[in-house]
């Protein structure tokens, strides 16, 4: 019944050698893995850098053209702006840099230039603010929430209000 197996030295050596075969080429997929994961990191971060680099030449170009066209007084009032609200001196930057860029500028932008720039931007602001977008108002659909007579003492008294004491007629019923 026992059938009895001699294993060689040669198929005791295959037997073990394969799972070392199968984590090899398990360890060398992980480590492939792994460079590339690396490869693609380097180049988010080389990316990166580009970007900021980039972003602090058109700093250094935006500095340049303003300290070429503003006067003392001008560049300090941005300052002080910069400091209070500083998408506000930006905007007032790139209007200054584009009318310099367009040829409207001719010699140094005075502190005043800069104030009627601000009086400009603010003078829009305010428009923009007072403009009412009617498009999105449906006056039924307001009154229909507000007026239909089979709910209106439902409605009242779901805003807290008492519907005899604010209709003099229907008190008036109940007195009698």
């Amino acid at each position: 019944f026992f059938s009895t197996r001699v294993f060689t030295t040669k198929h005791i050596a295959s037997i073990m050698a394969q799972p070392a075969k199968d984590e090899i080429a398990q360890a060398k997929k992980l480590s492939q893995q792994q460079a590339q994961q690396q490869q693609n990191m380097n180049q988010k971060v080389k990316q990166a850098q580009q970007q900021q680099e980039k972003q602090e030449q058109m700093k250094e170009q935006r500095r340049v053209i303003l300290k070429a066209i503003l006067s003392p007084e001008a560049q300090q009032r941005l300052n002080n702006l910069k400091m209070v609200k500083e998408d506000k001196a930006i905007q007032v930057e790139n209007m200054l840099i584009q009318q310099s860029q367009n040829g409207m500028i001719s010699g140094k932008v005075s502190e005043n230039h800069v104030k009627m720039i601000l009086e400009q931007l603010s003078d829009k602001a305010a428009k923009k603010k007072n403009k009412v977008n009617t498009k999105d108002i449906d006056d039924e659909d307001d009154d229909d929430e507000y007026y239909d007579d089979e709910n209106d003492e439902n409605l009242l008294v779901e805003m807290g209000i008492d519907a005899m004491a604010n209709d003099p007629d229907l008190n008036d019923e109940y007195l009698e």
